[in-house]
């Protein structure tokens, strides 16, 4: 797919691709019962186990990329040769509700490692990025009440913005860059109901195409191939129909979670003062979808990632 042997992988993204960069004091992916599955203990991961960016890593037959936070404890020093994750939970395009770097901010950390010389011509010629950010743009506007007309203006702005950043990504030398497609917004359980969830959102198929023809637009320009699609949107509706991917995974009730809170203004993960347990757990993350009221588990995402890349099963 990508017609190189990469050895070095850069991540910038949102929860959905974090390993541990966000502080426990923001988030509750520090906290039991998060990474149940693996490896045992949370390690920062907004899920049971892996996510996105360790079934990428395991793809192009690399190792997950050391966290920003953690790459001064890294040793060898070889283990940052191999790359490094600076998405951070709640991060967006622009600046979102949540105090964290921003997609522009998370490249300038890398843009400053370039110029320490940590990366050489030689590792970015054989690299590859991961550009991952899923929607906080949206959940930000939604919260200031947005209106549903001002709506595809926003849009159009992220996607900009968007298009601007993967090609900076390019332009510091990264050989080839994957970029995500959303899944459809309303299909949470946050956002689900009883009957399912509205599949017909004009608006992620508004995001989806601007940036299917920006990148497009970009690989012809450039006649190289240099950005490459990941169609969440895709795979998660196949998973939604068929109710989990043949020969994969089953999973009987897609849209609804493993882990969720007892009580409204409780989450996955929250304990009272006496460290008793403010949410239900289900007894088998690998027949559930989404982990909590957002995030996908690590059967999740690996039935995600079999769609997406076959050979990546």
């Amino acid at each position: 797919m990508i017609g190189f042997q990469p050895k070095t992988l850069f991540v910038f993204g949102d929860s959905y691709a974090d390993t541990g960069n966000t502080p426990a004091i923001i988030f509750p992916s520090w906290r039991f019962p998060y990474g149940i599955t693996f490896p045992g203990k949370p390690t920062g991961r907004f899920g049971d186990g892996r996510v996105s960016t360790d079934y990428l890593a395991k793809y192009l037959g690399l190792r997950t990329p050391i966290a920003f936070k953690w790459r001064r404890f890294a040793r060898p020093r070889q283990v940052v040769k191999k790359g490094i994750n600076f998405a951070f939970a709640g991060a967006g395009v622009f600046e979102t509700i949540f105090t964290v770097p921003t997609a522009s901010m998370q490249i300038n950390s890398f843009e400053l490692l370039l110029r320490k010389n940590v990366y050489s011509p030689a590792d970015l010629n054989s690299s590859v990025a991961f550009f991952s950010f899923i929607g906080n743009d949206y959940i930000k506007y939604n919260i200031f009440n947005g209106t549903s007309q001002g709506r595809p203006a926003l849009i159009r702005r992220v996607v900009k913005q968007i298009l601007l950043d993967v090609k900076r990504i390019k332009d510091l030398g990264v050989r080839k860059v994957f970029v995500v497609l959303s899944p459809p917004q309303n299909c949470v359980p946050l956002y689900s109901t009883s009957k399912g969830c509205n599949t017909s959102n004009t608006f992620t198929k508004l995001h989806n195409n601007l940036i299917r023809e920006g990148l497009n637009k970009l690989n012809d320009e450039n006649n190289d191939k240099g950005f490459l699609m990941l169609d969440l949107y895709k795979a998660f509706m196949s998973i939604f129909k068929y109710k989990g991917v043949p020969g994969v995974s089953t999973f009987s009730e897609p849209l609804k979670a493993c882990c969720v809170g007892r009580k409204g203004g409780n989450s996955c993960g929250d304990v009272d003062i006496l460290g008793r347990r403010l949410y239900s757990l289900c007894k088998d993350p690998k027949s559930f979808f989404f982990w909590d009221n957002v995030h996908i588990t690590d059967e999740g995402w690996r039935s995600v990632f079999s769609l997406l890349l076959p050979d990546s099963r």
